[in-house]
């Protein structure tokens, strides 16, 4: 389990970060075309924005792997170690949860998108740009099963 996790974990980074910088090289490629060579494209502007959508979600299973979401520090640091715990439980349940709605919604998004054929400004079937939902939704069912399973061995 701790190698499959290890594998997981190389895979997340480099591939939410390749994304990311994928996507802002674009932007500055299609920058530089625009104000540098006065050749202004279409295509860069929409390609960009699902790269770096892509490396958000697929970043977001990262942060709930490293704990890095959202919390209010204040409250939860004055708390003991059993609270945080406990605290740390009902959230991972809680998202849990909405990753599996999350999960079925787009699923059922996907396939109406892929019924209708509908298509980008770049040719691509935008099913597939949605594939990112469930697929990030997975990845971060994955982590928070992990981090039940890591709070309930505590």
């Amino acid at each position: 389990m701790k190698r499959l996790n290890d594998i997981l974990k190389s895979i997340e980074d480099y591939i939410s970060g390749g994304f990311i910088i994928t996507g802002l090289m674009i932007l500055f490629v299609q920058v530089l075309m625009r104000y540098v060579f006065n050749l202004p494209t279409t295509w860069q502007d929409e390609s960009a924005r699902y790269f770096i959508v892509w490396g958000v979600l697929l970043g977001s299973a990262v942060a709930l792997r490293d704990g890095q979401h959202i919390t209010i520090d204040i409250v939860y640091q004055s708390l003991s170690d059993k609270w945080k715990n406990i605290i740390n439980i009902i959230s991972n349940i809680l998202i849990l949860l909405f990753l599996i709605l999350l999960i079925v919604f787009s699923l059922i998004l996907i396939k109406n998108k892929y019924i209708t054929g509908e298509v980008t400004n770049i040719g691509i079937n935008i099913y597939i740009i949605y594939i990112i939902f469930p697929l990030s939704g997975l990845l971060m069912a994955y982590r928070a099963i992990t981090n039940l399973l890591d709070y309930k061995s505590q």
